[in-house]
């Protein structure tokens, strides 16, 4: 259980993305301490797939392809959880430890500095 008092970042996308939606939000600690909001869904053949654009930038094909995405503002922002939680443990170790590792957290906060420049969280 996740303590009540504790403050969870904020999320730039929210579940319902439409009428009969099943999502939902759970949270996840990262190796480098970061707290991150997780898109969950009902992965059935009733996940909707119709288009939606994403605050991060481009499409996904509805909640089907959002499950699993880190949607709080932050480095994490739009990664897939398992994406989010190897680059964490990366960072978490000894800094960076790739060069590929520094890259994708540079284009993460690249995206989120930006989104937050234009006022969408």
């Amino acid at each position: 259980m996740i303590d009540p008092t504790l403050k969870l970042p904020s999320t730039v996308i929210r579940p319902p993305l439409h009428t009969g939606c099943r999502c939902f939000t759970s949270s996840a600690l990262l190796d480098d301490g970061i707290w991150v909001v997780v898109w969950q869904t009902r992965n059935d053949e009733v996940t909707c797939t119709d288009l939606y654009p994403v605050p991060w930038g481009g499409e996904v094909n509805g909640c089907r392809d959002m499950h699993g995405r880190v949607i709080s503002a932050g480095p994490y922002l739009g990664m897939s959880l398992s994406e989010a939680e190897t680059l964490a443990a990366e960072n978490a170790v000894e800094g960076p430890t790739t060069e590929d590792a520094t890259l994708k957290l540079g284009r993460a906060l690249d995206r989120w500095e930006a989104g937050k420049a234009q006022g969408k969280w």
